[in-house]
């Protein structure tokens, strides 16, 4: 028995990845090397990330989604009245998030996520969220409601464990007649989250 708890911990804790990049930001006690078939312990290694240096620009040029349109989990297309914004670390371009004015018949304020995507080599360790927040309390100093809705399990479950997001709405959408109609999000189950 107490063999098989330490087995489901070290399952509830195994990361597995071919991208060895990754080694320094996960900091892990092991590794194992299916290359090479060797194990190595470093149980001893120093336990301090290494600083990321993360900043976001506003862009006009539209055309930098055909960089991040193949990652999006869902849709390549893009809406040209959205304003873009890019996220770098370390000076290297690594996130992009697309924000909507949302029409509503009441609420004159809600701007609403259309697009957000991380690049593969940079998921993971928060990026996605900390960019959303960040462009979200630009918004919401601008007295807008910051709205978004997501079919992605791991953004899903990262906004709940937010004290800045509440969740709105989960589940299937029902069939609409008005601006949601030709949503993709209908057939799929999904969240949505506004920024406190």
């Amino acid at each position: 028995m107490q063999c098989r708890k330490q087995l489901e911990k070290l399952i509830n804790n195994l990361a597995v990845t071919c991208h060895f990049d990754v080694q320094d930001w996960l900091l892990p006690d092991w590794v194992f090397n299916t290359d090479t078939m060797t194990f190595q312990s470093l149980e001893g290694q120093k336990k301090n990330r290494p600083e990321i240096k993360f900043e976001v620009y506003q862009t006009g040029d539209k055309s930098i989604w055909k960089m991040f349109a193949k990652h999006h989990y869902l849709s390549h297309s893009h809406n040209n009245a959205a304003n873009v914004y890019v996220a770098l670390v370390n000076d290297q371009i690594a996130g992009f998030i697309s924000i909507l004015h949302f029409p509503h018949p009441s609420a004159k304020n809600i701007k609403k996520v259309h697009r957000l995507v991380v690049l593969p080599d940079y998921q993971g360790i928060g990026l996605g969220l900390k960019l959303l927040n960040e462009i979200g309390y630009l918004y919401k100093k601008e007295k807008h409601r910051y709205t978004i809705v997501t079919s992605s399990p791991s953004l899903i479950n990262a906004l709940k464990k937010s004290k800045d997001w509440s969740a709105v709405r989960f589940g299937r959408t029902k069939e609409s007649q008005g601006v949601l109609s030709n949503s993709t999000a209908k057939n799929r189950i999904s969240a949505s989250f506004e920024l406190r």
